[in-house]
């Protein structure tokens, strides 16, 4: 013990710092777990506050007020409130959207009604055979009617169409006048009464009253109908675009009918423009004072835009080139003999041309394959235009199809805006193009027709028209959809494949 307190003596330097690392030992002991447990709260309570600060400045995308815009971003605190907005806007957007699009489907569908009933999709398959016969008379009396008067009871548009006054009339009652005026020149002497005995002065006198009854002739037929139309369906002039499946000896398939539908529908709603444009329910209106007096040839090309071809724009290679009074779309169907109702069919009249494939009959018998409905769209994904094509971009899409006609007919050039304007209040239809010919009036009055005062020219219209899927694809035949894109083949196996 006592070398102990010597050795404390002798060093006390060593025996202080020995004492001081044992306390140190000890309070690092007591220290450490308290130490680590406040590290820990405080980085705890450092993410918290690195969250609340991440909510009050979080950027949130706002949807833009309209479709074109770009979304609008803004900084603000995200809580229960915040969130519950952007739903409620999110919600209001697609009432709008819904509301939007069922109005434009009401739109684009009204007056747009089928040639026969039950014929859409597919008629029954006890009638089927009578019912393709049938629709090819119902289908041309469809045309027909729109030349015809218009009945404030009918849904069709009709435009009290007819042709210059007949030649035979027109020579009769000419002759007629000649004869009354030799009669007078020459009532007591008939082997006097020739043209060749009359004076110079007679001969100027007698060709002023013809010329008077010519023009008043035709005044007065011209004042009984709304617009020049030929009305004899045989004539090369007919101003309808008409289906060759629907002449006699033909069995149409149901793509030859919902085309005959389409055609029928977009020659319709031209009609119905011109109609308005002239006012044809108007008593007083009649070609001479009717903006659009002559319709000369509308013509529907068998193309879907962007699907089965470009249009007419571009059907000669270039743009700015169209093909008028052209077929530029599907190739010509090889349409067979029929049998009449009720008679079976020749032998192999039953067959497909060589060459094509029935989808929908290779779908169902073909074991390992099915249809499938592709008529979608991503909300997510925009329509891509394409200005290739046209300037308005549009081509046919799961959405709508895109369809062109062209119109050609002699009208008064000051109310040709007003036209236009009507072509897009009866559908969804868009000037493409517009070619305007100057017509010497003179020269028409030579062949009959009465235009009036009206500065009138020849007008070529190219149009193009939409029409909604959604309602469309509910009439189509399975066959349509499927050269569509409306419905698919497609292998079930493969599809299983991951």
């Amino acid at each position: 013990m006592n070398k102990v307190i010597d050795f404390i003596k002798s060093y006390p330097i060593i025996v202080a710092t020995i004492v001081v690392a044992i306390v140190g030992l000890v309070l690092i002991g007591l220290v450490i777990p308290s130490g680590s447990a406040f590290v820990a709260d405080v980085e705890a309570r450092q993410t918290v506050a690195n969250e609340i600060s991440t909510l009050q400045s979080s950027q949130m995308t706002i949807p833009p007020e309209k479709p074109d815009d770009p979304p609008r971003v803004v900084t603000g605190v995200v809580n229960e409130a915040a969130i519950q907005a952007k739903k409620d806007a999110y919600a209001g957007m697609k009432r709008e959207y819904d509301a939007i699009f069922k109005t434009a489907e009401e739109y684009n569908r009204r007056g747009h009604t089928s040639m026969m009933e039950s014929l859409f999709p597919d008629p029954p398959t006890d009638q089927a055979q009578l019912m393709k016969f049938n629709a090819k008379s119902v289908y041309i009396q469809a045309f027909l009617r729109m030349l015809a008067k218009p009945d404030p009871a009918s849904a069709y548009p009709a435009l009290n169409a007819g042709l210059p006054l007949e030649q035979t009339i027109l020579d009769e009652r000419l002759n007629q006048l000649e004869t009354d005026f030799l009669t007078d020149l020459f009532p007591i002497e008939p082997d006097k009464r020739d043209v060749q005995n009359l004076t110079p002065e007679q001969q100027q006198n007698l060709a002023i009253k013809k010329r008077e009854l010519f023009v008043s002739l035709l005044r007065q037929h011209a004042g009984r109908i709304h617009i020049y139309a030929d009305n004899n369906r045989k004539s090369p002039d007919f101003p309808f675009h008409v289906g060759t499946w629907s002449e006699p000896g033909t069995a149409p398939e149901m793509r030859d009918l919902w085309e005959g539908q389409m055609g029928l529908w977009i020659q319709q709603d031209i009609v119905r423009a011109i109609g308005m444009t002239n006012g044809v329910g108007q008593p007083d209106t009649n070609v001479m004072n009717a903006p659009i007096k002559r319709l000369i040839k509308i013509t529907v090309p068998q193309v879907y835009v962007g699907r089965n071809g470009q249009g007419m724009l571009f059907a000669a290679g270039g743009r700015g080139a169209p093909t008028p009074r052209q077929n530029v779309g599907l190739p010509q169907r090889n349409i067979r003999p029929t049998a009449p109702p009720g008679r079976a069919p020749a032998p192999g009249a039953g067959a497909r041309p060589s060459g094509t494939l029935d989808e929908a009959a290779y779908a169902t018998q073909t074991p390992g394959l099915q249809v499938q409905q592709t008529n979608t769209q991503s909300a997510d994904k925009p329509l891509e235009d394409d200005f290739k094509i046209s300037h308005t971009g549009r081509k046919s899409n799961p959405i709508y199809d895109v369809r062109q006609v062209e119109v050609r007919l002699h009208m008064s050039t000051s109310h040709l805006n007003a036209f236009i304007n009507n072509l897009a209040k009866v559908n969804f239809m868009t000037v493409l193009k517009a070619t305007i010919v100057d017509v010497d009036e003179y020269e028409e009055l030579t062949r009959g027709y009465m235009y009036g005062g009206d500065d009138v020219a020849e007008v070529t219209l190219l149009i193009e028209s939409v029409w909604l899927r959604n309602w469309t694809s509910q009439l189509m035949p399975e066959q349509v959809k499927l050269d569509l894109g409306v419905l698919t083949v497609k292998d079930d196996d493969a599809a299983k494949k991951p």
